[in-house]
């Protein structure tokens, strides 16, 4: 694992924030980032926020999110495509 912080302070603040980078999930799920790449255009995997348009655009994981993948992955996906389905059905019944 590469280190990802030099100085104590630094070290402090990860510990007290509450997102991991797409790398950090990467390593702690023992995957290559193309695989949650590819999850994330799959609506797989733990939920994220993209900070910006692109490629390059930054992503961060809740760190609630992410233990809550990891507790139930199965159980996980399927709460996350029942969101997705009553979304998708409040915003269907919503238009003329």
């Amino acid at each position: 694992m590469k280190k990802l912080w030099s100085r104590p302070s630094e070290v402090r603040l990860a510990r007290e924030r509450p997102w991991l980078s797409r790398a950090e999930v990467a390593d702690l799920l023992r995957l290559e980032e193309a695989t949650l790449r590819s999850w994330a255009t799959q609506g797989r995997g733990p939920r994220f926020v993209k900070l910006g348009r692109g490629r390059s655009a930054p992503v961060l994981y809740a760190k609630e999110e992410f233990t809550a993948y990891v507790a139930d992955p199965v159980g996980y996906e399927e709460r996350q495509a029942n969101d997705r389905e009553a979304s998708r059905t409040a915003t269907t019944e919503g238009t003329p």
